[in-house]
């Protein structure tokens, strides 16, 4: 079975590279619409990752805070996904 992009991330050793903590799973964004998430900590700052399997869309937002790169995160994927349904 072909993985998606998110999924390859967790296959990458120079990513993975001194994470101390991680967190998967599904979000329901705007109407009903799923997205995967994956989010790395690491010592000094968080990456979260966002994945639209439908689009095949996926944005990474880094922060030092968790709030701030999940809502960096957000407002990358709502761009995206904007310029895709318009």
């Amino acid at each position: 079975m072909r993985k998606s992009r998110l999924e390859k991330i967790l296959d990458d050793e120079t990513v993975l590279k001194g994470v101390i903590n991680h967190d998967t799973g599904i979000m329901i964004y705007r109407d009903n619409h799923t997205l995967d998430y994956l989010i790395l900590t690491y010592a000094n700052h968080h990456v979260v990752y966002l994945y639209d399997s439908d689009s095949d869309i996926l944005i990474d937002a880094k922060a030092k805070n968790l709030d701030d790169a999940k809502e960096l995160a957000e407002e990358k994927i709502e761009k995206k996904l904007s310029r895709n349904y318009n």
